[in-house]
């Protein structure tokens, strides 16, 4: 879910926007300002993904809250509008990273293709982020494992140290050894697992646990926790 802020300082342009929005099934987290510097306040209190701005505003227009927003939140989505088809205006607009100039009228076709894009867009950086973030996971699991398992940290750093911050490896700082028969840990679920850590007092959010090449268990918990 993505939050849209209009800015216009004309009240039935603002409704005119929302209602496009809603056309698009989009009726929720829309805020509103009425000029650039009502703009900055809003963007001080709430995370904006965003922007739909007029040029021509009072106290602040249009291209200088661009001006501003690129500056202070970068990588907020941005779409002007204007009824003013001047190359200077889109000029400024495009070195701000503007990603729609779109002349009033308003046509309701060309709105849902911009905004369409926008959120996809949006959806596919996510998505991005999302996987990266699973992946430097996953690579700092594996290192602790081979630590574990008897590799140096000398010889890891040189493997990874243009993938991966190794400072993380400080703040573990206890290890417990966990020896359980008949196979325990492969056939736990992850609810099982976590009852374990709660019953063992471990901290679920930071703590690690990783396999030995005997089939054992290692506990690493992290720094100022005693074990």
């Amino acid at each position: 879910m993505y939050t849209y802020l209009i800015v216009d300082d004309e009240m039935i342009e603002r409704k005119g926007i929302r209602m496009l929005l809603s056309w698009m099934n989009i009726r929720e987290n829309i805020l509103e300002a009425s000029n650039g510097e009502e703009a900055l306040e809003v963007f001080e209190k709430e995370k904006i993904d965003v922007l739909l701005t007029d040029i021509n505003m009072p106290f602040m227009d249009g291209i200088e809250l661009l001006s501003r927003i690129h500056e202070e939140y970068p990588g907020t989505e941005t779409v002007i509008f204007s009824g003013y088809d001047e190359f200077s205006y889109a000029k400024k607009a495009i070195s701000y990273g503007v990603s729609a100039y779109i002349l009033k009228p308003v046509n309701p076709e060309e709105f849902k293709k911009v905004v369409g894009e926008i959120t996809e867009k949006l959806a596919k950086s996510e998505r991005e982020e999302k996987r990266k973030d699973e992946s430097m996971e996953f690579l700092r699991e594996h290192l602790l494992y081979l630590m574990v398992n008897g590799q140096s940290r000398s010889a890891m750093q040189e493997k990874t140290q243009m993938l991966l911050d190794m400072s993380f490896v400080r703040n573990f700082c206890r290890m417990v050894l966990l020896e359980c028969a008949n196979n325990y840990f492969e056939q736990v679920n992850s609810e099982q697992i976590e009852k374990m850590q709660s019953d063992l007092q471990m901290p679920r959010r930071r703590s690690q646990i990783l396999g030995l090449k005997d089939g054992r268990r290692v506990w690493i918990c992290p720094e100022g926790r005693s074990a």
